[in-house]
């Protein structure tokens, strides 16, 4: 059945209705009508009911309800005033500062200094540090401006043969950007140049870990860590999971962990809390005994409902620990 209007052609002949109420367009309609028009009433009557679709129904969102905790002024005491300074505030990637040393004395150079000091002029930690720190900077500076001359590739760079190089920085040289950097003098620094390049032959890496090579991937010792995964090049794009019954129990057995996990945890904060009202029952026992013994009879009855207070309290404390512990468990075991 066609529901819509037919259209109709325009009559030239019929005058134009001047309508200046709204009024008139009501009468002028039912005035007006053709009688040609009568079937398309009677097709509207006869039409079924339109169906219109219920509207979906708004989710709404949830407020989480709000409690106040009134224990929580008396447990966390507003004592904490912020800083007008960061604490061990350092820079970013490449940051650099002269009072900043990355460099600690290990046993061997401690050796070293100490047989060094017995013969000649004390030469502090501090200072000792420095230079060695400094040393490794200038190196690596050095080994970085060799290997970037044309010819050279990024993964030679990464090589641990590449990174360990001393020669690359002449002893002249060095005596001179450590005279420069931190002072001293040149029968100093050039013992401690050497002392440094002998370090570096035996150990055959940097002295500095974020200056050391990657480990290689192939190596099966756990004790060299942070060894890449990937290749360089490689963009970070997330791997594809599929959906098979291994991955699922494995999935499975995650959760079942993480739910033993929070279980233990649950009961650990029980454990906690209950400790916690064990100590405050003797405080309060201990307060009570000194004051019963310190204070005039008349004041007793007084000190006994003070102490009838503080022991209900802490009852209510356990039922209501007691029973989210329960709730919790029950869930736990029922999910």
């Amino acid at each position: 059945m066609r529901l819509s209007m037919r259209p109709r052609p325009v009559e030239p002949t019929r005058q134009l209705t001047i309508i200046r109420d709204d009024a008139e367009i009501e009468s002028a309609d039912v005035e007006n009508a053709p009688a040609a028009d009568g079937h398309i009433k009677q097709e509207v009557s006869q039409a079924p009911p339109a169906v219109y679709k219920p509207k979906k129904e708004v989710k709404e969102i949830p407020v989480p309800e709000v409690r106040q905790v009134t224990r929580y002024q008396r447990e966390y005491l507003p004592l904490f005033n912020i800083p007008d300074t960061y604490v061990r505030c350092k820079g970013g990637v490449n940051w650099c500062s002269d009072s900043y040393v990355e460099y600690d004395l290990d046993e061997e150079d401690e050796r070293w200094l100490e047989s060094y000091n017995a013969n000649y002029t004390k030469l502090p930690d501090e200072k000792f540090e420095k230079l060695l720190f400094h040393l490794e900077i200038l190196n690596s500076e050095a080994n970085q401006r060799i290997l970037s001359e044309p010819g050279g590739t990024t993964e030679w760079r990464l090589l641990p043969a590449a990174v360990a190089q001393t020669s690359n920085l002449p002893r002249a040289d060095a005596v001179a950007s450590l005279r420069h950097l931190v002072g001293g003098r040149d029968v100093l620094l050039a013992e401690i140049v050497d002392y440094w390049r002998s370090k570096r032959e035996h150990t055959g890496k940097p002295l500095l870990r974020r200056l050391q090579a990657p480990t290689n991937p192939s190596d099966p010792n756990p004790i060299y860590v942070f060894r890449p995964r990937e290749k360089v090049n490689r963009p970070q794009t997330r791997r594809r999971r599929e959906n098979t019954l291994d991955c699922f129990e494995k999935l499975r057995q995650v959760r079942e962990s993480m739910t033993k996990a929070l279980e233990l945890t649950e009961l650990l904060m029980f454990r906690e809390c209950r400790k916690r009202d064990i100590h405050r029952l003797d405080v309060d026992l201990q307060r009570y005994q000194v004051a019963k013994h310190h204070q005039p009879p008349r004041l007793h009855p007084s000190l006994e409902n003070e102490a009838t207070i503080r022991l209900r309290q802490s009852q209510a404390r356990a039922s209501v620990g007691e029973t989210r512990l329960r709730a919790y468990l029950d869930g736990a075991v029922t999910g």
